[in-house]
């Protein structure tokens, strides 16, 4: 993706939170790096975080969408282009 494209509010809020926890890990000692995937762990804890807060279009999707399919809405929102 060129970096002057246009990127949604959630994706590039994972980003942020995805490359926040990359930098934490650039000030732990070599030693005490988590294993691949440990880490994995890491970055998916910091992506769904970085989710908490639903953006203005997932909320409006999420009050539109028919019972038990808000969650579905609200990520595919969040994946719009």
């Amino acid at each position: 993706m060129a970096t002057e494209a246009v990127v949604n509010e959630m994706i590039e809020r994972v980003a942020r939170a995805l490359a926040a926890e990359r930098d934490a890990l650039s000030e732990i000692p070599w030693r005490d790096i988590p294993s691949e995937a440990e880490h994995d762990f890491l970055l998916a804890r910091a992506a769904i975080e970085a989710m908490r807060e639903p953006t203005v279009e997932m909320r409006d999707v999420g009050e539109n969408a028919r019972p038990g399919r808000v969650w579905d809405a609200m990520i595919a929102a969040a994946l719009a282009d």
